[in-house]
């Protein structure tokens, strides 16, 4: 798989886990409201429900928040994993696309370098023959 299509695929994941965490954090607040609104408030429900709901949220605080979540570490881990196995999939010869344009690249870069360093070459035998030279300047 291209790393364009891996990271589409990745911010499709990021999109569907934000929309499953907000799912999941609507259904548990209206179970709430409504164990609530059937005591009328919060201060006649019984005690084991205040603290079962105060679980329900540091739980869901801790599984499913952005970035410290479990879950949410637990999906960029298995991201990371993925594009690292693609690169190495790449340096492996397992897509030719790529590995000629990575080839395209170095060579590229190579012609650059040393047409740098061609005219630095340029450069110091210009000043050489500069020096050679017997100006007079007025």
């Amino acid at each position: 798989m291209s790393l364009d299509k891996l990271y589409e695929k990745h911010d499709q994941q990021k999109k569907s886990y934000h929309e499953l965490r907000d799912k999941t954090w609507s259904d548990m607040k209206q179970r709430h409201l409504n164990i609530t609104a059937a005591f009328q408030s919060r201060d006649n429900l019984p005690e084991g429900y205040v603290e079962q709901m105060d679980q329900e949220v540091d739980t869901f605080n801790h599984e499913w928040s952005i970035p410290d979540g479990v879950k949410y570490k637990t999906l960029l881990l298995k991201q990371e994993e993925e594009i690292t196995n693609a690169a190495g999939n790449v340096q492996l010869g397992n897509d030719d696309k790529e590995i000629d344009l990575a080839v395209d690249n170095l060579a590229s870069s190579k012609i650059l370098r040393e047409d740098k360093d061609q005219d630095f070459d340029l450069k110091n035998q210009f000043s050489k023959n500069r020096d050679d030279m017997d100006l007079e300047i007025d």
